[in-house]
């Protein structure tokens, strides 16, 4: 079955620059570039986060914008500071109640994905809006560090990677794991020793090329979410597994500009 590519670049965080590494096809026996990088000390609290004073965290509570890319449980990074004509996903208090949703000021709305999940706005609700969202972070795997309310945003990197002198940085190309809620552009982090469970999302490389895919151990699978397909992996290929993908981040402050 015809396999659609999610492609991965390697990236790395050195001096907070990000190096791209692009594969080729038909190298063989190579050394995986990640290997030259383990002792690079990556964090993601310093990749996202400019001002620590006008940033905290929140955690979706729900399905509402999963078409944007937040999904229910996902770690919000939130921004006091900036407005919310550059970025309309706003974090916000509702008659008492947390909400993250599009704002719509023309229509005095919060949009969600459906019109179930949309608000108009009256003159006697008690609205707040706390701060619009930069980035946001997907769990992919069993969280090793419980996600707590009152987290700051320099608590993120414990609450995420678990083995930091083998975790790093990739940027995902392509539409074909958008159904796990990876997107084009995402930063995918990436731990090379994470132990790969069956349907784990993961970063390897096939015959001299970096994929993302689902593993699908029993039936020696890679799989892609949308459209659902999958390479049926054979003795003759190269296939070597680079990390498995624990979490990945969005960004929306620049993308969701154009909806104003």
């Amino acid at each position: 079955m015809l396999l659609y590519n999610t492609v991965f670049l390697y990236s790395f965080i050195l001096g907070m620059q990000i190096f791209q590494f692009f594969a080729q096809a038909g190298i063989v026996g190579f050394e995986s570039p990640a290997s030259q990088y383990e002792e690079a000390q990556l964090s993601i609290s310093e990749l996202l986060v400019a001002n620590p004073s006008s940033t905290h965290l929140a955690f979706a509570k729900d399905n509402a914008l999963s078409h944007i890319g937040i999904y229910k449980h996902d770690i919000l990074i939130v921004n006091k500071n900036m407005p919310t004509k550059n970025n309309p996903i706003v974090v916000a208090t509702l008659n008492g109640e947390p909400i993250v949703r599009l704002l719509d000021r023309n229509k005095h709305m919060l949009q969600g994905a459906m019109s179930a999940q949309s608000y108009t706005l009256r003159d006697d609700d008690d609205f707040c809006i706390q701060g619009v969202v930069d980035f946001s972070i997907r769990l992919h795997t069993a969280n090793h560090h419980p996600v707590y309310e009152c987290a700051t945003p320099e608590m993120i990197d414990d609450m995420i990677i678990k083995h930091p002198s083998a975790t790093y940085f990739g940027l995902a190309q392509g539409h074909s794991m958008i159904n796990v809620g990876i997107f084009d552009g995402d930063i995918l982090i990436v731990d090379r020793h994470q132990f790969i469970n069956d349907g784990a999302v993961i970063v390897a490389t096939l015959n001299g090329e970096f994929v993302c895919k689902k593993l699908d151990k029993a039936q020696r699978r890679l799989v892609s979410t949308k459209p659902y397909s999958f390479y049926q992996l054979s003795e003759r290929d190269r296939f070597q597994v680079e990390g498995c993908v624990i979490a990945s981040v969005r960004l929306h402050s620049s993308l969701n500009m154009s909806l104003n």
